[in-house]
């Protein structure tokens, strides 16, 4: 709900509000008619992974003549500027079809989530401006791909992308998968800027639940599979060694009970 009325508050001249509920057991599709009966609801009636849901949104916006989608997380709210600073960053003669938002912690609203995505020598994708104090990061630059709280995406980005009618790899199914996305892109020619003035606010693992069991075998079983989908030879042969050296290191401080840390929601 407060997604919603976040977007409503946004004076963009044209744009459509998709939602896609999967399979939801609460009261969101009778709150979804009752408030916002303007918004366009496709009901999967199960729960279809975040990666099928979000391609049948996109399938649905494009052959409805959008030029530009937005995926935007239920665990956000927008500032009322966020979906005009997205679209001015589009720079399509200048490749520039991916644009990243400033996400900031709902939870302590003084720290950045992320400024766009980094990659890392052993293949994750590491939040640009993680914990970080929000007055930084405030110029328009280039990153590598969007964090998938918040990510634009032009249509010739999606179409150059498609594979077999998805859009986002379905064999994700969660987490890593804005990070393949981006490389298909980049392997595309296309790159991605970040605008610091498209401000949004993300709860942080509202469904998933942080470190959970649920969010580590994701992430770690999508990390390699997208070192050895995207990467080249040798940088995969090399991001797969640190990535193991990595795992050893985090395994000897689980046994010395080392490393634990706070979260920020």
């Amino acid at each position: 709900r407060n997604c919603l009325f976040s977007l409503k508050k946004n004076d963009y001249p044209s744009f459509d509000i998709i939602v896609v509920d999967n399979g939801s057991s609460d009261c969101s599709l009778s709150m979804l008619k009752e408030q916002f009966p303007e918004v366009d609801v496709l009901e999967m009636g199960y729960n279809s992974g975040f990666c099928k849901a979000n391609n049948v949104g996109i399938r649905y916006a494009l052959d409805n003549g959008s030029d530009s989608v937005i995926l935007l997380n239920n665990d956000t709210e927008v500032d009322h500027n966020f979906i005009k600073e997205m679209a001015e960053a589009i720079d399509v003669e200048n490749k520039i079809g991916m644009i990243a938002a400033k996400v900031i912690f709902m939870g302590d609203k003084s720290l950045i989530d992320s400024a766009g995505l980094q990659i890392t020598p052993d293949g994750l994708a590491k939040n640009r401006g993680l914990l970080e104090d929000i007055n930084n990061y405030d110029s328009i630059s280039e990153v590598f791909c969007p964090a998938g709280a918040a990510a634009l995406y032009t249509r010739e980005v999606l179409e150059d992308v498609e594979e077999k009618g998805q859009y986002l790899d379905e064999s994700f199914e969660y987490y890593f998968e804005e990070l393949d996305l981006g490389w298909r892109a980049r392997l595309c020619g296309w790159r991605c800027a970040y605008s610091p003035d498209a401000v949004v606010y993300h709860i942080k693992s509202a469904t998933s639940g942080a470190y959970s069991e649920f969010v580590a075998y994701y992430t770690n079983r999508n990390n390699y599979y997208n070192i050895i989908k995207n990467y080249p030879f040798l940088n995969a042969v090399k991001a797969l060694i640190l990535a193991f050296l990595r795992y050893l290191f985090l395994s000897f401080g689980i046994i010395l009970k080392k490393g634990a840390g706070d979260k920020i929601n």
